[in-house]
């Protein structure tokens, strides 16, 4: 059976979640290990993104440093998610509830415009004069 070919737009999606969620010096220090490790925390973050989505997940904070995406699929990481999720709806409340501002309303125009003259800012501007 062929295998079914990656979303390329979630692939970089999840690599922008590997290098902004996580703390590099977590990261192994050998180049094969390395990539090892950075191809498996993005196989986690595809399934993040699959719960959530990118915007979410780059506004997440946490108060430790987060070394491992698989902290988020725990149930501690899980208790994280469900703290940010009732803070957001706080928030949005919290918008809601805030007076709207007033439109400010112009008057009718006083005086005269004044007709600027336009200098020429290249090269290629002022031959075209």
């Amino acid at each position: 059976m062929p295998r079914k070919k990656a979303d390329p737009l979630t692939h970089k999606r999840a690599i922008k979640i590997v290098f902004e969620l996580l703390d590099e010096s977590s990261f192994p220090k050998a180049s094969v290990s390395k990539n090892k490790f950075v191809a498996k925390q993005i196989s986690i973050a595809k399934k993040l993104l699959a719960q959530e989505t990118l915007d979410y997940w780059l506004s997440f904070s946490t108060k430790d440093k987060i070394t491992c995406l698989s902290y988020f699929l725990c149930d501690r990481g899980k208790k994280e998610i469900n703290k940010k999720d009732s803070f957001d709806k706080f928030a949005a409340l919290q918008d809601k509830n805030k007076k709207k501002k007033k439109k400010i309303v112009i008057g009718e125009k006083i005086g005269e415009d004044k007709e600027v003259k336009v200098y020429p800012k290249t090269i290629k501007d002022f031959l075209h004069l």
